[in-house]
């Protein structure tokens, strides 16, 4: 039998925080989740008082001021999240829309910018995994062609010189 475990304290640096930034919500979300599961949290009251505590005083005091939050319904709440946020559900719909976002953050990757490759190749394929699933929204020749045109014009032509061999 697992121990119920206490929800970190608000000034711990184990403490989950969100500061606003959209691309790391959904994480801020799922380990919210985790932590409301272990601490055995399931009134949607108590979810909601809980979540406000590890934003900051502005996202505090946007999130306490949607008629969701005061309605004191979770799944509301989340629901206005994806409203207010749309990446959140971007990335859950792997529209073409978040891999044209993910290659302008990226465009120009060159051949001594390994770790932003291997980085931009993570998010990518996750997502394209999911735009290639039965009634895709795309096919893998465009991919293919999005993830390459993110690179850098030497480093095209060195995988192409490479592909042609």
């Amino acid at each position: 039998m697992t121990a119920k475990l206490n929800m970190p304290l608000l000034l711990s640096p184990s403490t989950p925080k969100w500061d606003g930034q959209s691309r790391i919500l959904r994480n801020f979300l799922k380990i919210m989740e985790q932590l409301f599961q272990t601490a055995e949290i399931t009134e949607d009251q108590k979810k909601l008082d809980r979540i406000i505590g590890y934003v900051n005083a502005n996202i505090y005091n946007q999130w306490t001021n949607f008629k969701e939050y005061e309605a004191r319904s979770w799944n509301w709440f989340l629901e206005r999240l994806k409203t207010e946020y749309p990446e959140l559900t971007t990335e859950e719909q792997s529209s073409m829309d978040y891999l044209r976002k993910l290659y302008r953050e990226n465009a120009g990757i060159n051949l001594l910018e390994e770790e932003q490759l291997m980085s931009f190749k993570r998010r990518f394929l996750y997502i394209t995994q999911k735009c290639l699933r039965p009634l895709a929204i795309t096919g893998n020749r465009e991919l293919v062609e999005l993830f390459v045109k993110t690179l850098d014009n030497t480093f095209q032509d060195v995988l192409n010189s490479r592909l042609s061999i």
